[in-house]
């Protein structure tokens, strides 16, 4: 007992450390310091009773260095700012000691966000921050609330949150360089490490490597959603964040990657393959040429134009990923213009949606207490020489999005303050920058909208269903090495209701061209009235000053870059708007760092300084130098003193966007040498002389005489008027169609293409704004109320949507073709972190689509693509094949991954059809074929006016492949194409063909090869798991007779004898003591493959000449078996070895052992393609062997002849049927041929018959897969003419062929003739009750399978004609015993259905003696009867349904009989 009480005191104490430490066995910090502060005079407060705890805690079971100390209600701020710093001086400033304040009692938030320490409204600790030369003690700092820092500010205010709202006129104080807000977040102001320099999970540990991911794979892409949203910048991000919060079910699709801070690259090399350039390089003096190259999904996209360029940004957020981050709403002179709707041109329309903007994405300025940026400072001394010199300007510190504090933002994702790198050019990764990704996009994912890259749009179409169909192309699994056809098989998703266009200007303007070409009416105006929004990039070279405008991915905190824009020289305020510009401060991100000093002194048309010294000339020669050889972060080098200028002004809004090759190409001549340009460049020059720099212009306007922006706006502009004659769209940014004011209803464009004029500001905000204006109208079309009230918790992004502060039930979602059983498949995968592979795939041919498709053989197959090349009914499939677990795939059964992508059939309209969650099957063996394995496809498509329809395509790959390389790529490059109706539908097959690969598009297929893992090593290993099991099922194909030998199998594999040993017949051969048999005792002959003539194959004569018996009986003994085993003797393993080379041709190879001795003794037995799997893995069990006698029968002469005429005469009278497999290689076909003759030549033509069954062998008329509906109908054709003389009324069980005695000619035509005539059902459906009543009992074997095409139509039709079928049901269900599948569907579909149907309700009729055969399947089925068809349960159903029904009739009869006596009463 005292043990067990002394370890739970250990348990007890070792408790706390664990929840503080819990992947560790001994704390991080060798010592701990506590200060725990309170008010003097305590005020009521609920934490301030936990405060003593936690010194208990904290000192009795940590045993920290813990003091408690009380905060004196008068003269605190002294006493306070004393305490704090003598707290933090404890120790020194160790790495290896932690310091913890904790505060009880109540907080103010000051105008800065700062916290005061207030013990009521009117007693606070005001400004008490700590002196710049403790700053740096606090760059390690980590907070679960306020640092000590941020804890004494200026002024209490009684506000509890920020509204968004900037004064730059004054000054900002009391921020802090290291705030967090909230349990978990961090902060930081200085270099992070790379583990840090991402958003984390705040559940997870600091060193996590994981990444968000708020998009889906396309492979759960549903086809039709409420809303779909194209792009996901500030438009799009607005669009999909509303209508999700408006309950619709959003689909966004993105035609960039997801990447999350501290994926985006920084170097040069990585941001190059991150860059993509297209359109028309046009230089003035040299003929434009269309380029196009990089990654269509890269980050950075160049369009080149004549006269114009612009730069954007492709990702999960758009442009919002790239941009500077300035939030600035557009001057009121700018809103008045004409060119704006007069509904946006009234004053303050904007307001309440800016304010909207702003609560979302949160802009400050930077802060006045953090560390000084010498670029800003530039700036500021620049626009003061400005204004002296007589340009009116108004310096301030802009308002941006970036993040100063940690914590979360206003959606719930944690957030950093900026390291201040100057990297958002091309991604920041301190997780400081609020893109759309971690505010709009994040909202919208939590709500339930599902989000997908890689997918570019390319048009818009109207649904025949309603609302729009979005055609893109999909560029994951590395589709994109299929050039040309990438942007021709397109995939699609259905809006049942709006589509929100959000892909950027240029991005939204070509979708709305293309669309126009393709048949969606709008206004003409469409692409034009376009602006680069009046943007210049310039450069103040190697100035007197240190500037740091060169970004770094981890800077030092002590000399920090800062944001990409942090200052702003606005000249808005002109007697005419248009005259107004902004001069922001830049930097150039660390990318662009290795070629900018040489970029800038070789420029054309620099503007040096003039009249400077003899040192100035050496100072600025020497820093030049200094860069050159130092590299540019050298702090006294030319880099480093280079003012970055981004002006945004005005200009003439007459840009032209068209398309050239179905690219687009931007037009904007002259704008580089307009006079407002030319004024600009002249204030720049002298800002930049001011300070001692060279003035030089952007590449492009000096080398080229164009301009490049970053802002590009219009091409879908806002018509002043509401028409078409002067616009796109009208002020809700409602696409127009081109009559009047008449516009496509849901169809909105959210995006910058609707600004109608050049904002001479950063656009974003007014882009922002807009959306939130368009997207509320557009919700209360529909009738939809936005939720804005809402909030979301702090958002776990590694956890599920639907995270909010009170209640709220996540969208629900439909199952949308086997969209459930994918998703889970995607998670267990993400859970279990597997390894995948995934490649894409172009195969074309031709399918035939009609008549004429009947047959499931290869040559059915290729005379329908025979047939489809002469009608031009060409076919393609464009599939991406993905493994999400490549163990998984390679070591299960079926091999199974999934497809997605495009099928296009000219024959089936529709085109293209979308396939989602398909069927990939790697060499699946083939159960029916031995030694095959088959490439399966198997997946159901979409059209595109919403029919469904399912694919089945195979390759086959077998051993007539063996040692062939061009036999192996036509197996291997040969799809096998049957197309159908979709299950529910019927299944009908609509048309079959073929399809191939193409040796370029083999080519490309090997480029798309692509791995998916935690890292390399997993990614290796994916890689080699897939290629080694696709290498080792080639070889052993491709190697047939040298590989492995089969050897007999110890248990069954997939063979199945139902048949019980009570069912089994003996059979006893009786003769008369001299052998002979009398004659009555035979009714007819069936023979098979040879009767009285043996003529032995060539291969057969051959063995005799060598006679192998004797060779055999030297070493192998007088005793040849048929089987084998590995234990064997040498001498058997030898001739198991020697075996493998038995001559045969191609097709007929295998390495069964069993097969081959087989094949030795009697000559092969079979062609392999008869057999099922099963059957031949175990033939072994079907023989045994021989003994070797010395004596082997060949052909005559070399025999007796029994053929005498006194033997045949014995044979007189005696039907004779006789068949013989084409192919066999046993005896020759002619064995039954000679014998036929004979009999017809002795005693006429009568009574006998022969088949020579095509595609046949020996024993395979007997075991083969089909000889059940090949040859048995043959011999039981015979039997019935022999045994049941005509008319007896004896059901004829045929499956496909029959002969049918009883009918006319007329009426033969009427029946089927194979399991695909769905013809035949047809006409007999129109036949009347007389007409089809002697045809009934030749329609009942097709129940034989009901899974035969044609099976439930023809169930179906005899159940409306149910009293004619009495009889032959019930001699089915009693006489047919050794049928059980067959007596099982007849139960099912006919009388189970005939009840629930409410048509059989008893024993009537010829239906008598069915309630016994029922009651005994009920009380004595057999174990085939209960077990494999569940006979006694449908049996129990028809007897429970029978006397439920006369329970019914007996409550109705005494009904009757009540209310007779009623009515006798009232008599």
């Amino acid at each position: 007992m005292d043990n067990r009480v002394g370890a739970l005191q250990q348990n007890r104490e070792i408790a706390p450390r664990l929840a503080l430490f819990p992947h560790q066995n001994r704390p991080r910090y060798s010592k701990v310091y506590v200060l725990l502060a309170r008010w003097e005079t305590e005020p009521e407060l609920a934490v301030s009773k936990d405060i003593s705890r936690l010194y208990t805690v904290f000192k009795d079971v940590y045993h920290f260095e813990t003091e408690m100390w009380k905060i004196s209600d008068e003269g605190s701020q002294a006493e306070a700012d004393q305490k704090i710093e003598d707290f933090i001086s404890l120790g020194g400033d160790s790495e290896d000691h932690l310091k913890v304040v904790c505060y009880s009692g109540n907080c103010l938030t000051t105008k800065t966000r700062g916290l005061a320490w207030t013990r009521d409204q009117d007693q606070f600790i005001p400004d008490s921050r700590l002196d710049s030369n403790l700053r740096p003690r606090y760059d390690r700092a980590y907070s679960s609330g306020r640092s000590a820092a941020s804890s004494f500010t200026e002024e209490p205010s009684p506000a509890t949150s920020f509204d968004g709202n900037y004064e730059p006129e004054e000054p900002v104080n009391g921020s802090c360089q290291v705030p967090t807000d909230s349990g978990g977040a961090r902060g930081s102001s200085g270099s992070q490490s790379k583990s840090s320099a991402k958003i984390g999970n705040y559940r997870d540990e600091p060193d996590q490597k994981q990444f968000p991911r708020l998009s889906k794979p396309v492979e759960l892409l549903r086809n039709t959603y409420d809303c779909i949203v194209i792009g996901s910048g500030y438009g799009g991000g607005v669009a999909a964040s509303r209508m999700s919060r408006a309950g619709e079910k959003v689909c966004v699709l993105e035609r960039g990657q997801e990447k999350w801070p501290g994926e985006y690259p920084s170097g040069f090399i990585d941001a190059m393959k991150e860059f993509h350039v297209s359109g028309e390089f046009a230089p003035d003096v040299l003929k434009g040429n269309m380029v196009e190259g990089g990654d269509p999904t890269g980050l950075y996209h160049l369009i080149v134009g004549k006269g114009q360029n612009a730069f954007v940004g492709n990702g999960l957020g758009g442009t919002s990923l790239l941009n500077a981050n300035v939030f600035l709403e557009a001057d009121k002179g700018t809103m008045g213009l004409d060119d704006w709707p007069k509904e946006l041109r009234r004053e303050g329309e904007l307001d309440k949606y800016y304010q909207r903007a702003k609560d979302v994405l949160q802009p400050v300025s930077y802060p006045h207490d953090w560390p000084k940026l010498p670029k800003l400072s530039m700036l500021e001394k620049q626009a003061k020489f400005l204004e002296d010199n007589g340009t009116k300007n108004k310096f301030y510190r802009v308002p941006q999005t970036t993040r100063f504090v940690g914590g979360p933002n206003s959606t719930g994702v944690e957030m950093y303050p900026s390291a201040l790198t100057g990297m958002d050019c091309t991604g920041v990764n301190d997780g400081s920058k609020s893109s759309t990704l971690v505010n709009y996009l994040s909202d919208a994912w939590n709500w339930g909208a599902e989000m997908f890259c890689e997918c570019e749009v390319r048009y818009i179409k109207k649904s025949p269903d309603g609302g729009y169909l979005v055609f893109f192309a999909w560029h994951g699994s590395n589709r994109g090495a299929f050039r040309e056809r990438l942007y021709e098989d397109l995939m699609w998703v259905h809006a049942r209701k709006c589509v929100f266009l959000g892909a950027g200007s240029i991005g939204t303007t070509e979708i709305l061209l293309r669309s126009k070409k393709l048949g969606l009416s709008m206004s003409d105006k469409v692409g034009t009235g376009m602006s680069g929004n009046g943007d210049m990039l310039a450069f103040g070279y190697n100035t007197h000053e240190e500037v740091n405008s060169i970004g770094r991915q981890y800077p030092s905190p002590y000399n920090p870059i800062g944001p990409t824009i942090s200052g702003i020289i606005d000249c808005r305020d002109q007697e005419n708007p248009l005259d107004g510009f902004v001069i922001q401060e830049g930097a150039i991100p660390k990318a662009l760092s290795i070629m900018f000093q040489t970029m800038l002194e070789m420029m054309p048309g620099n503007q040096a300084p003039q009249g400077e010294g003899v040192l100035d000339k050496v100072k600025h020669v020497a820093a030049q130098f200094g860069s050159r050889f130092l590299g540019p972060y050298f702090r006294k080098g030319s880099i480093e003193k280079t003012q970055v200028y981004l002006v945004m002004s005005h200009d003439s809004n007459q840009a032209i966007l068209t398309l050239k090759n179905d690219q687009p190409v931007l037009e904007f001549q002259g704008v580089a040498n307009s006079s407002g340009v030319n004024k600009i460049h002249e204030l720049l020059k002298k800002a930049t002389i001011a300070v001692g720099g060279t003035y030089v212009k952007n590449p492009f306007e000096s080398y080229l005489s164009q301009e490049i922006t970053v802002h590009p706006i219009g091409g879908a502009c806002m018509s002043k008027d509401g028409t078409a004659a002067h616009g796109v769209t009208n002020h809700f940014g409602e696409v127009l169609t081109g009559h009047g004011t008449e516009t496509h209803q849901g169809l909105v464009v959210t995006d910058g293409a609707v600004i109608p004029t050049a904002l001479g500001v950063n656009p974003f905000a007014t882009i922002t704004a807009l959306a939130e204006r368009s997207v509320e109208h557009a919700a209360r079309d529909i009738k939809k109320h936005i939720d804005f009230d809402t909030p979301n918790e702090t958002l776990d992004l590694f956890g599920s949507p639907g995270q909010y502060i009170k209640a709220s039930d996540s969208p629900a979602r439909q199952d949308t073709m086997q969209i459930a059983a994918a998703k889970k498949l995607v998670e267990d995968t993400v859970a279990r972190k597997a390894n995948g592979f995934g490649f894409s795939e172009v195969m074309s041919g031709y399918v035939h689509v009609g008549d004429g498709v009947e047959g499931d053989k290869p040559e059915d197959f290729e005379t329908a693509a025979r047939t489809a090349r002469g009608l031009c009914e060409e076919s393609r499939f464009f599939l991406s094949v993905q493994t999400f677990d490549t163990d998984t795939t390679v070591n299960r059964a079926d091999h199974k991954a999934m497809l997605t992508g495009t099928f296009t059939c000219a024959g089936l309209r529709g085109s293209p059809f979308l396939v989602q969650r398909g069927d990939f099957h790697l060499f699946r063996v083939d159960v029916k074929s031995p030694g095959t394995r088959n490439l399966v496809y198997e997946f159901d498509m979409i059209s595109t006016e919403g029919q469904k329809y399912h694919f089945h395509g195979f390759k086959v790959v077998d051993s007539s492949v063996a040692l062939g390389p061009i036999r192996f790529w036509q197996a291997t490059t040969t799809l096998y194409v049957t197309i159908s109706e979709a299950a529910e539908s019927g299944g009908k097959v609509l048309g079959r063909g073929m399809l191939h690969i193409k040796p370029m598009d083999f080519l490309s297929e090997i480029l798309t090869l692509k791995p998916s893992g935690r890292n390399f090593l997993a990614k290796l290993t994916s890689t080699a798991s897939f290629m080694g099991y696709f290498a080792r099922q080639s070889a052993s194909l491709f190697l047939a007779p040298l590989v492995y030998q089969q050897y007999p199998a110890v248990t069954y594999n997939g063979y199945i004898n139902d048949t019980s040993p009570d069912a089994t017949i003996k059979i006893i051969s009786l003769d008369n003591d001299d052998g002979t048999i009398p004659a009555d005792w035979i009714s007819g002959i069936s023979c098979s493959q040879v009767f009285m003539n043996p003529v032995w194959s060539p291969l057969n004569m051959l063995k005799v000449k060598f006679s192998p018996d004797k060779l055999y009986s030297a070493f192998g003994g007088s005793w040849f078996s048929c089987q084998s085993t590995r234990d064997d003797s040498y001498f058997q393993q030898l001739v198991n070895q020697i075996l493998r080379f038995y001559p045969d041709s191609r097709n007929e190879m295998c390495n069964n052992v069993s097969c081959h001795r087989c094949s030795l003794i009697f000559g092969r037995l079979w062609n392999h393609r008869n057999l099922n799997e099963a059957t031949h893995r175990q033939i072994n069990r079907f023989f045994g062997g021989m003994g070797w006698r010395g004596l082997v029968t060949t052909n005559g002469p070399d025999y007796e002849d029994l053929t005498t005429e006194k033997n045949i005469a014995n044979l007189e009278g005696i039907p004779i049927m006789l068949f013989s497999g084409s192919d066999n290689q046993v005896l020759k076909p002619y064995s039954t041929d000679k014998t036929y003759t004979i009999l017809r030549n002795k005693f006429g033509v009568a009574g006998y018959t022969r088949h020579v069954i095509q595609g046949y062998g020996h024993l395979d008329c007997w075991m083969g897969r089909e000889a059940y509906k090949d040859v048995f109908p043959k011999v039981r054709e015979q039997v019935d003419k022999v045994c049941r003389p005509e008319g007896d009324g004896t059901l004829l069980a045929t499956r496909e062929f029959a002969a049918f005695p009883k009918l006319t000619p007329e009426q033969e035509l009427l029946l089927p003739t194979g399991k695909h005539d769905e013809k035949a059902v047809q006409r007999l459906s129109g036949l009347c009750y007389d007409e089809l009543k002697p045809l009934v009992e030749f329609l009942l074997p097709w129940l034989q399978d009901i899974n035969w095409p044609i099976a439930l139509p023809i169930a179906e039709l005899l159940r409306q004609h149910f009293g004619m079928l009495g009889k032959l049901v019930m001699d089915i269900l009693l006489l047919e015993k050794n049928d059980n599948t067959w007596r099982n569907y007849v139960l099912e579909y006919i009388v189970v259905r005939l009840v629930e149907e409410g048509e059989l309700v008893g024993e009537e009729g010829e239906w008598r003696g069915l309630k016994g055969e029922l009651e005994r399947l009920v009380v004595s089925p057999t174990h085939v009867e209960r077990d494999e068809w569940d006979m006694d349960v449908k049996a129990t159903e028809v007897l429970a349904a029978w006397r439920a029904r006369e329970a019914d009739c007996d409550e109705e009869g005494d009904e009757m009989e009540e209310l007779i006596e009623e009515v006798d009463a009232v008599d």
